[in-house]
């Protein structure tokens, strides 16, 4: 893959469609040159990190655009290769004739993450970074966005780095003993070599526990709207999301399967579920009903538990009864329209009591729903802030690595635990000790395949 790192290559690097700019990308020893086949005048001086103004000539309707030439000298630029940048307006065809001027130059088109591709080749970064770099294109939400940070800022490079020196240090101590086994000398003590494995596997083990899974990040959070019948559930999702994708009627069970939609926040867009309310069972149909309800409130990420004002006024049942037994419920009192404002901070103290969020609306009016939103925003929001403090985002790759490299480190403890000497399974040792170095060199790309490099890559876009 990218075998051809010597030629120069070109991509539109700004997003597809009309836009008030693009972007043409080149990157390769005649970037500059090529660059200059389009844009007129040439400038005076080619120093890098410098805004060149000027047209880029059209020839397919011999006009003139108003264009900016960005220039960038090997080897302070992203691919450590000459580059150059062509911004000009964001017309589809202008930008297609524009590319194909710079094709007849001399240039060949980008693959998908070649830009990337070449400054890892380079050495500008490593592979888990060049992997935060696609992460961090196709995120869609601020947990997504900081934890493309963490990969592309080296956290996980960090982490892993210090356990691999000492991996490597541990190794070649015990190489040296390979040629000694027949003599009284001792590179490293059995009792050393343990506790030194030993450290090494309780720092990778603590790295695993705190990983975070970058696919979990990249899926919206679930929150399902959970209640008895007729509670207001589906006029609640309509207001929320600003459909009319559920039936509202003052009959009960009027919903039946659950209806998904996404919700805009703050921070990003999670799915909205609605669902059939709980209660008695009314025919298999609506037995079923509430089955689908309920597995949707098991696999959500939130419960929206939606009550009843009016209801729980006049109810004589104490309204914890009422509370699904899960870890994250905000309570929904609805219809607070039909009830005084004392009444409604009655109910709100009772299950604020509970240790439960509440928050009062009326789906009817809008009532309340702003404060809804907000208080949907400020718990993912908490997520994030945990996912940043607490973990490493990884990716499937990245804990595939981290698992070889913890069991061949384990199975190195066993040999040494087990003999009284190293020299005298010094091979078996080594062995496992180059596989766990091996596993943790692939994270940030140590030793790395065409395959892991295909894969890597195939994520990213042309111009990057």
């Amino acid at each position: 893959m990218f075998a051809h790192v010597e030629d120069t290559i070109v991509a539109l690097s700004s997003a597809a469609g009309m836009s008030p700019r693009g972007v043409i990308r080149l990157s390769g020893p005649r970037a500059i040159e090529i660059a200059l086949a389009v844009f007129v005048p040439p400038p005076e001086t080619l120093t890098g990190f410098r805004r060149h103004l000027g047209v880029a000539r059209w020839e397919a309707e011999g006009v003139d655009i108003p264009a900016e030439l960005y220039v960038f000298r090997a080897p302070r630029s992203y691919t450590r290769q000459e580059m150059a940048e062509l911004h000009t307006i964001g017309s589809p065809p202008v930008l297609a004739g524009l590319l194909d001027a710079f094709l007849a130059a001399g240039a060949r088109l980008a693959e998908p993450g070649e830009f990337t591709g070449r400054a890892f080749l380079a050495g500008a970064m490593d592979l888990a970074a060049a992997e935060g770099v696609a992460a961090m294109i196709h995120a869609g939400s601020d947990a997504q966005l900081r934890a493309a940070e963490q990969l592309l800022h080296g956290t996980l490079t960090r982490e892993t780095g210090r356990w691999h020196g000492r991996l490597v240090d541990l190794l070649a101590l015990v190489e040296a003993s390979i040629d000694f086994v027949d003599e009284p000398i001792e590179f490293i003590a059995p009792a050393q070599a343990a506790d030194e494995i030993a450290s090494i596997l309780d720092g990778l083990a603590e790295i695993r526990s705190r990983a975070c899974p970058m696919e979990r990040l990249d899926s919206r959070r679930r929150v399902a709207l959970l209640g008895r019948p007729n509670v207001g559930k589906s006029t609640l999702f309509n207001r929320l999301t600003g459909l009319d994708r559920a039936i509202c009627s003052p009959v009960p069970g009027t919903t039946r399967d659950v209806i998904a939609a996404p919700l805009a926040l703050a921070g990003g867009e999670l799915w909205l579920l609605d669902s059939a309310g709980i209660g008695e069972a009314v025919g298999e149909i609506d037995r079923l009903a509430q089955e689908f309800a309920r597995d949707a409130a098991r696999t959500a990420d939130l419960i929206l538990y939606v009550i009843d004002a009016e209801e729980a006024i006049a109810s004589s049942e104490d309204v914890a009864s009422w509370l699904p037994d899960a870890t994250r419920v905000v309570c929904v009192v609805n219809k607070v329209d039909r009830i005084t404002p004392e009444s409604a901070s009655f109910l709100s103290d009772r299950i604020s009591a509970l240790g439960v969020p509440v928050v009062l609306v009326s789906a009817a009016t809008g009532s309340g729903c702003v404060a809804l939103l907000e208080k949907l925003s400020s718990i993912f929001e908490q997520d994030v802030e945990t996912v940043s403090r607490a973990s490493i985002a990884m990716n499937a790759r990245h804990r595939a690595a981290l698992d070889g490299a913890i069991s061949a480190c384990s199975r190195a403890r066993s040999l040494i635990e087990q003999h009284p000497r190293v020299a005298e399974v010094a091979e078996l040792i080594a062995l496992e000790l180059r596989e766990a170095a091996y596993h943790l060199g692939t994270i940030v790309g140590h030793v790395v395949t065409e395959e892991v490099l295909g894969r890597v890559f195939s994520r990213f876009c042309i111009g990057k």
